[in-house]
């Protein structure tokens, strides 16, 4: 596909989700002709064809006395509309993207091969986990954790691949079991395995059977997230009370940081409470804070941080 094919295919999704963004901003007043105008003279045919692929993808969009509104939205499908929307940022970098391909493609393992020293395997390495997400397939990883002296082999059901500042992570469930729910930086991923491959010399390596996953229906991740601090999970939803003095908390009232975070303020201080999955990034911010916030509870929390404190203090001494 050259340059101009894939910028017209990119063009077409980026209008389709900027028309649905102007309808559900003001509904019923945009017409056909509105709309082919808006986007620098497109044809009318267009913008059909435009409605007619957003129904398709389950947007509820019709016309009536030839104005556009739209009714209803899944919400899986405005998440996916506003992901794809942002991933076509041309100017997105990924962090250490050639050390990546470096790892995935290991050019120089055959040194007297002059076509392998030319492959690039990288984008394939991500249409595959693609795959194998779409197809609940289970993949191995060859993974090295800042406690392990060697990359050791994981079997992982994957979930989707996050973005996370310029990182990429994959998502997964360890040995396919729902409730080990955990996160891959692929900047220490060693080697992949996919079923079917026949690669064996690049750290994608064969795999002679198809695994399928035998979790029958995966959690709801949106939901699951929602009680995730940051990036990486910790164990389950727990129910916290902070406390801020008033000084701080007029300025934490206006940050965005979990779903489920319930800010009041009270005569002499302001109260924080959120159901988060306690993680060492939320351990992280709280410490961060030093003497200007009071967990109220639970109390594990408190002797975590208890703890953690003490061993701070008797490194000094």
């Amino acid at each position: 596909m050259n340059r101009d094919m894939n910028n017209a295919l990119n063009n077409d999704t980026l209008r389709r989700i900027e028309m649905t963004a102007l309808i559900l901003e003001n509904p019923g007043t945009y017409s056909e002709n509105d709309l082919s105008e808006y986007f620098d003279d497109v044809s009318v045919q267009t913008i059909r064809r435009d409605a007619a692929f957003l129904r398709e993808m389950g947007v509820n969009i019709h016309s009536a006395k030839r104005k556009y509104t739209i009714e209803k939205i899944p919400e899986v499908v405005y998440n996916e509309m506003l992901c794809v929307y942002l991933a076509l940022n041309r100017y997105d970098t990924i962090k250490n993207l050639k050390l990546i391909k470096k790892r995935f493609n290991k050019a120089n393992s055959r040194k007297n091969a002059y076509a392998d020293r030319h492959k690039d395997r990288t984008m394939m390495v991500f249409v595959k986990i693609l795959k194998a997400i779409n197809n609940r397939e289970i993949l191995e990883i060859e993974y090295l954790k800042e406690s392990d002296t060697k990359p050791v082999w994981k079997s992982v059901t994957p979930v989707r691949i996050q973005r996370f500042y310029r990182s990429i992570q994959l998502e997964g469930f360890e040995n396919d079991d729902e409730n080990k729910l955990r996160f891959y930086s692929f900047e220490k991923i060693a080697g992949i395995r996919f079923a079917s491959d026949t690669i064996s010399d690049t750290g994608i390596q064969e795999i002679s059977v198809h695994k399928k996953s035998k979790i029958k229906k995966y959690p709801d991740m949106a939901e699951y997230f929602s009680t995730v601090w940051g990036v990486y999970a910790g164990g389950e939803p727990e129910d916290v009370v902070l406390r801020f003095p008033k000084e701080i908390g007029s300025d934490l009232e206006n940050k965005l940081y979990i779903e489920t975070q319930d800010i009041t303020e009270k005569p002499d201080h302001y109260i924080m409470k959120v159901k988060v999955r306690i993680s060492y990034e939320f351990i992280s911010w709280l410490m961060g804070w030093g003497g200007d916030v009071k967990v109220l509870k639970p109390q594990s929390l408190i002797d975590t941080l208890l703890s953690k404190s003490k061993e701070i203090s008797d490194s000094y001494k």
